[in-house]
C-alpha cells in the first residue's frame, strides 16, 4: 500500500510523514504540500528540506486563489476563543482542511494510495475555534472520502 501525507512541514505533519515512512517505506510515501496564501512561509520552506532529507516524492500545490475571499485575521488564538462564543475564530481559513483533504483524496487515488495521513491538532477544535480539526469533522470527511473513492481510500 502507498500513503499520501498532507505535509505542511510543521511538527504534526512531520510526525505523520515519519509514521508513514516507518509503516510503508519511503518509496511508498508521497508528501503533498499546499500553499494557500498563508503569511508564514517557514513551514513550506521546511517541507522542502524535510522531504529531501527523507527522499520521498513531493507534490506542491498552490491553492491561494481559492482563499482570496477569506477575511482571516492575525489575532492571537487565546484571545479569539474568549470572544467567539462557540463560533470559529477569525484566523479560521474557511473549510481549509476539507479542501486539503478533498484535494489529497483526488491525488491519492491518482497515485494508487490507500491512505491519507493528516496531522490536525485536536486542541485547535477547542471551543469550535477550528471546526475542521474536530473529531466529528475528521470522522465525517473520512467517511466521505471512503465512500467517494469507491471504498479505496481512508
Amino acid at each position: 500500500m502507498k500513503a499520501l501525507v498532507l505535509f505542511s512541514g510543521g511538527v504534526d505533519s512531520t510526525t505523520c510523514l515519519g509514521m508513514a515512512i516507518d509503516k510503508y517505506g519511503k518509496d511508498n510515501v508521497i508528501a503533498l504540500s499546499i500553499s494557500y496564501g498563508q503569511k508564514h512561509t517557514k513551514e513550506i520552506e521546511a517541507s522542502d528540506k524535510i522531504v529531501k532529507y527523507y527522499g520521498v516524492e513531493h507534490i506542491y500545490l498552490d491553492l491561494e486563489k481559492i482563499f482570496e475571499y477569506s477575511n482571516c485575521s492575525l489575532l492571537s488564538y487565546a484571545e479569539q476563543i474568549e470572544k467567539t462564543d462557540g463560533k470559529p475564530v477569525s484566523t479560521y481559513v474557511p473549510f481549509r482542511n476539507g479542501l486539503f483533504l478533498s484535494t489529497a483524496a483526488s491525488i491519492a487515488l491518482s497515485k494508487d494510495c490507500g491512505v491519507i495521513y493528516y496531522g490536525a491538532h485536536a486542541d485547535d477544535a477547542a471551543g469550535n475555534a477550528y471546526p475542521d480539526c474536530s473529531e466529528s469533522f475528521n470522522n465525517a470527511i473520512n467517511d466521505a472520502i471512503y465512500i467517494g473513492s469507491g471504498k479505496q481510500l481512508k
